[in-house]
Parts: C-alpha cells; structure tokens; sequence
C-alpha cells in the first residue's frame, strides 16, 4: 500500500509539466508583468523550474542566492528589479490564488497545470519563509 500511495502522488516516472510563471510588479514605476509556460520534468522544484525558463526564455533573468539555514534561495531580483532595503520591499512568493508559500523556491515542487506568481511586494511585516524581505535580500544583493 505504501508504494501504491508514492506512486500516487509522484505521479509517472518522465511526467511533464507545464507550469505558468507569473513575476508582477505593481509597485515600482515603470510597472510590468510577466508569464510565461515552462515545461518541466514533473516534481522538480520551483527554483529548477525558474532555471529551465532562464534558459528557454531570453527576456527572463533572475538572481538568487543560497541561503544553508532554510536549504533554498532567496530570489532578490527578476529582470533587474532588486529587492529594496530602503524601500521595504521584496519578491513574494505564491502559488495561483495568492496563498503565500511558507518555505523557499528549491522546497516547493512543481506539477502539471501549476501556477508560480512572484509578486514585487512592500513590506507590511508579513513576509513568511517563501517570501524573503528586503532586508534578508539586502546582504545578497548590496
């Protein structure tokens, strides 16, 4: 029963996934958004995911870097637009209906039809483990 539950829930060996990748930023002047689908090996994680559409997508370029307490990335910039120390602002990071997620981008895995959001966020003092603040980015990025 045990292996049938594994199998159940990592899906076919070799699956693929198509995931949407959304980067908005609605705070700082001039605003964009972003999304693009990105074909993955089911399971991998989102940081994998960003990696293949680095390279499958030439307008798309993000900077991150490892961070050993959590085991993920802090994700501080995506196509230029850095975190902000002084400005209190961040990259949140969520899935399709605005649910934080509460651990880093190499601990959440991808499947078919998924939607990653990251979203140019102001500081409120909610940030959560997905989501890095500013001044966690800032010893990265400065």
């Amino acid at each position: 029963m045990r292996v049938w539950w594994g199998i159940l829930l990592l899906g076919a060996v070799g699956a693929k996934a198509d995931v949407t990748l959304k980067v908005i930023n609605e705070i700082t002047r001039p605003t964009w958004s972003y999304s693009r689908t990105v074909s993955v090996p089911a399971g991998v994680s989102v940081y994998e995911m960003m990696l293949q559409a680095q390279t499958d997508f030439r307008d798309f370029r993000f900077e991150g870097t490892y961070y050993s307490d959590l085991s993920s990335h802090f994700i501080c910039s995506f196509n230029n637009l850095a975190s902000n120390v002084t400005g209190n602002t961040y990259w949140g990071f969520e899935n399709g209906v605005n649910y934080q997620f509460d651990r880093g981008v190499d601990l959440i895995l991808v499947y078919d039809g998924d939607t990653i959001v990251f979203r140019y966020t102001k500081d409120q003092g909610t940030a959560t483990l997905g989501s890095f603040t500013a001044d966690q980015c800032a010893k990265f990025v400065n």
